[in-house]
């Protein structure tokens, strides 16, 4: 009896697989294979992501550079970016010390994401308008 109810799960796992796993859907553009973006991953991203960031705010505003640095690289994971990320990132690293970082971070906020707040914060801390 015990056999025969092994029997059964190692069938049950083995050939279920594709109940359990999520398949991935494809399309073909000029001869490439290219993945369909899953919408619920997708969601699941941008939820993780704005949850995050604003626990970086609030850090932010707390002056908790540190912890605002922790949330914001957390934000970072699955590669989203915004023009809050790069200035919470560009001030906290400044503040914690680290010049060359925070004024790098200020310029990738401009010119990759139109961060007004970027350009208007490199211009009052270092002197120098910024250019796309």
């Amino acid at each position: 009896m015990i056999k025969k109810v092994f029997a059964l799960l190692v069938f049950i796992v083995c050939y279920s697989n594709n109940t359990f796993s999520q398949q991935t859907e494809t399309i073909t553009y000029l001869g490439k294979t290219l993945n369909v973006p899953e919408p619920l991953k997708t969601n699941e991203r941008f939820f993780k992501f704005e949850y995050n960031m604003a626990e970086a705010r609030k850090a932010f505003l707390a002056k908790d550079y540190e912890r605002t640095v922790y949330y914001v690289k957390t934000a970072e994971r699955d590669g989203i970016h915004s023009s809050a990320f790069w200035f919470y990132l560009a001030i906290s690293k400044l503040n914690l010390g680290d010049e060359g970082a925070g004024k790098k971070y200020l310029k990738i906020g401009f010119v990759e994401q139109g961060c007004w707040e970027c350009g208007e914060a490199f211009e009052k801390i270092f002197g120098e308008k910024l250019k796309y």
